[in-house]
């Protein structure tokens, strides 16, 4: 009888938790990430005497869990994890008999975490909201690199090649700033777009850096219904 009864109990309740619209609301979790995507291409024909060509390709991907500590304000945790790849290459063999050309690659793998919070300024009930995200990040970061030398007849001898390779630890941070508009798929799962800017260092690279970013994603909004079930199966 028990049973039956707890059963009777939970239906209810799960079923009010799927049709209610209230995603944004205090005591509701958000679980989903962020992801971006960016490539250039850069090409200059005889810069400085050589022929410059240059190529890069990133991805960062931020899956994380946040908890809405009242309506609309919403606070939590991302993991970040990041690839950077480049090539550089530098020609400058054309028209000088002494000149030389090079071929460096760059590779970048980077993983942390990012606390961060994120507000909603439309009502709760909107379809379409507007949010703004402010995140710190900490990531521990690796470069590979390799580069690839050749003289073409240098005076002093024959032509000469060359190849090296370095691995650099380093630990770097960053504060980025976003905004966008969320489209509520359902009153579970939202698609969003973003448009930020970060600020990122890393002082064992002597690195400051300045970038924009764009980026999409994914968040499915839990309604806190365990807790639901847990007062109420205490009264049995």
């Amino acid at each position: 009888m028990l049973i039956m009864e707890t059963i009777v109990l939970f239906i209810p309740l799960f079923v009010f938790s799927l049709v209610l619209h209230a995603q944004l609301k205090k005591g509701q979790w958000m679980i989903g990430g962020t992801a971006d995507f960016s490539h250039s291409h850069t090409f200059s024909s005889r810069l400085l005497g050589a022929d410059y060509d240059s190529k890069s390709t990133a991805y960062r991907l931020a899956p994380g869990i946040g908890y809405f500590f009242m309506d609309r304000l919403c606070g939590g945790l991302r993991i970040n994890i990041g690839n950077i790849k480049s090539t550089e290459d530098q020609d400058g063999t054309g028209s000088n008999p002494f000149g030389s050309k090079s071929h460096t690659e760059t590779k970048v793998s980077a993983w942390g975490i990012s606390p961060f919070l994120r507000y909603y300024f439309l009502p709760i009930s909107r379809k379409v909201n507007i949010f703004a995200d402010a995140a710190y990040s900490r990531n521990d970061e690796k470069t590979k690199t390799r580069l690839q030398y050749w003289q073409n007849n240098p005076p002093s001898g024959p032509p000469s090649a060359s190849e090296s390779f370095s691995t650099i630890d380093y630990t770097s941070n960053s504060f980025s700033i976003a905004a966008g508009p969320v489209i509520f798929i359902n009153s579970k799962v939202s698609f969003e777009l973003s448009l930020g800017y970060t600020h990122r260092t890393a002082k064992k690279q002597d690195l400051s850096s300045n970038g924009i970013l764009f980026g999409t994603g994914f968040q499915v909004y839990l309604n806190p219904l365990m807790g639901k079930i847990d007062k109420h199966m205490g009264k049995f």
